[in-house]
């Protein structure tokens, strides 16, 4: 459902967009400015997880006292539950301290915990430790930067502050790439920030069979994602891309017995597509 079967929103029209409005992540997003969008279409493809979740938990109470029952899952829930670390509010009022707030030109929520440009591209660069922090200003040659205790202070400094800044100043001198490899040598925690068509052709994507190439009636070849989970004992299949409206409605008719004068009369009825 959207709203959920109850409530003054119940029957109203919904998509994507409205709950991420209505959740409070545009919101927050935005943070003290104006509203910013989230590209990625959270409430959808939570909804899904969400649903999947709840599918294998009925499954599981099925098994264990042999009765079914409804599972209702709403986007309204599902955007929520992208965001349940946000909504925990004392009783007293106020907020958590892990409450983030983004903004229109949001880099990250900290110096130590944020995207840095470098001459060809940006990364983003996560140091969530002394030793992270520590290995991050020797790689990056500001040694001044790697004194006792600077972590903590990094963390809690301001994303544009100073730090930062001298941070940046380094990372834009040299590649990606390079800066990749001087990390991963000291285990400093960071990432290319790439875009959508590259992932697929990431060596860590392809190393892991995440990706399945299919024909596709109108499109030719397609590059998409393969099943995501691996399971040990019964390996799943990406077996075709998503179907047509009606691509194998006679395939399946067929299959449970219909012969093709029936079918021809369901499809001349509108019954199928």
């Amino acid at each position: 459902a959207g709203w959920g079967q109850t409530g003054p929103n119940a029957a109203l029209p919904v998509f994507d967009p409205v709950f991420q409005a209505s959740s409070g992540a545009i919101k927050a997003q935005g943070g003290d400015g104006d509203p910013v969008f989230l590209a990625p279409a959270i409430t959808d493809y939570g909804a899904s997880h969400t649903a999947a979740y709840a599918i294998a938990a009925a499954l599981y109470a099925r098994e264990r006292t042999g009765e079914g029952q409804r599972a209702l899952v709403t986007l309204t829930g599902a955007v929520m539950a992208m965001q349940s670390g946000e909504f925990i509010f004392p009783a007293g009022g106020g907020e958590f301290g892990h409450a983030v707030k983004g903004g229109e030109d949001f880099a990250g929520t900290s110096a130590a915990y944020r995207c840095y440009r470098c001459a060809d591209g940006s990364l983003f660069l996560a140091c969530t430790t002394e030793d992270h922090w520590q290995a991050m200003a020797k790689a990056i040659g500001r040694p001044e930067l790697a004194y006792p205790g600077a972590w903590p202070a990094a963390a809690q400094t301001d994303a544009k502050g100073g730090v930062a800044h001298a941070v940046q100043e380094m990372l834009a001198e040299d590649t990606v790439d390079s800066w990749l490899k001087r990390f991963a040598s000291r285990a400093v925690p960071c990432a290319p920030i790439v875009a959508l068509r590259d992932v697929l052709d990431s060596p860590q994507v392809q190393a892991n069979g995440w990706t399945a190439d299919h024909d596709h009636p109108k499109w030719g070849t397609v590059r998409q994602t393969a099943t995501l989970a691996h399971f040990s004992r019964t390996p799943a299949i990406s077996q075709r891309t998503a179907p047509l409206l009606g691509q194998h409605t006679d395939e399946l008719l067929r299959g449970i017995g219909y012969d093709e004068g029936r079918i021809l009369e369901l499809r001349d009825k509108g019954v199928v597509a």
